[in-house]
C-alpha cells in the first residue's frame, strides 16, 4: 500500500489532499511518512 491510496492530487487546484483516513496503525505510518518526505513541508498534524 502506498500513499497515493490516502492522498488525491487537484490539478486544477495544484494541491493535494486527504480523501482517505488511515483506518490502523499501518495505514498510519504510511501517511505519516508520506508527511514527512512532503517537499514543500505542507502536509501537518493538528494532534487530534
Amino acid at each position: 500500500m502506498k500513499s497515493d491510496f490516502f492522498f488525491n492530487m487537484n490539478d486544477d487546484l495544484g494541491h493535494t489532499y486527504v480523501y482517505k483516513q488511515a483506518t490502523n496503525i499501518k495505514e498510519e505510518k504510511i501517511c505519516i511518512e508520506a508527511m514527512k518526505v512532503c517537499s514543500v513541508n505542507a502536509t501537518g498534524n493538528d494532534g487530534k
